[in-house]
């Protein structure tokens, strides 16, 4: 087999796949929170809704990433628990679209902001179970490039989702300026731009139904045979 074979050939076995683009489109949508919000314009949109300085707004944002650490240790018994993949990531995105709905147009004291950007953080982490699933739902020889190809469609998530926000704050900027000359973004400008979020974490929800679940209960243990 050639060198170019032998990579062209995975490739197109993967992305004649359909479930490899719904597990993958999953988990670009889903990821949006992370690459969109937390990496980039979620401490603008805090300072902006509760007038705070950028310190206090990052460290509030960061919380995200507190949660997504704790859910993603949980993510096996979740599974395990539901004794399927597709349902915690299921459920993992609803859960994150009503809180994430509820940080953008809610108003709340601000120590229960820390609560729901945690929780966000943490029903995010069941994203994790998608690498597992195209793992599943692929040939086992090319898992890497399944894996790789996945990843790669995540990451796409920040390409899309950062400057697509910019610009639709842009739109939605009314044109005011502030003391320095700079854009006076109105909380109502993040507001509407920030709807891709959620938008993108509906579609994540709806693709679940169409994936194939790629759970495997395990085989309960054989009693050890005793010689009498």
């Amino acid at each position: 087999m050639s060198l170019v074979t032998s990579v062209v050939t995975p490739i197109l076995c993967i992305v004649k796949n359909p479930q490899t683009w719904i597990v993958g489109l999953y988990g670009t949508f889903t990821y949006m929170i992370l690459s969109g919000f937390a990496d980039m314009w979620g401490v603008p949109f805090i300072m902006a809704k509760y007038g705070i300085d950028k310190a206090v707004a990052s460290g509030a944002v960061m919380t995200i990433y507190i949660g997504f650490g704790l859910g993603a240790s949980l993510i096996d018994y979740a599974a395990t628990l539901l004794q399927s993949h597709r349902q915690p990531m299921r459920y993992g995105a609803l859960c994150t679209l009503t809180v994430f709905l509820s940080i953008i147009y809610l108003d709340m004291p601000f120590w229960l902001v820390y609560v729901a950007l945690l929780s966000a953080g943490f029903f995010t982490a069941m994203q994790l179970i998608s690498f597992t699933t195209i793992l599943s739902l692929n040939p086992p020889q090319f898992g890497a490039t399944a894996s790789a190809f996945h990843n790669m469609l995540s990451m796409c998530s920040g390409i899309i989702s950062q400057p697509l926000i910019g610009h639709l704050i842009d739109r939605f900027w009314t044109g005011g300026l502030n003391h320095h000359g700079c854009p006076d973004y109105a909380l109502s400008d993040y507001q509407g731009a920030l709807l891709v979020i959620p938008i993108g974490l509906g579609v994540s929800f709806l693709l679940s139904f169409f994936m194939t679940d790629s759970f495997i209960p395990a085989e309960p243990a054989k009693p050890k045979m005793t010689k009498e």
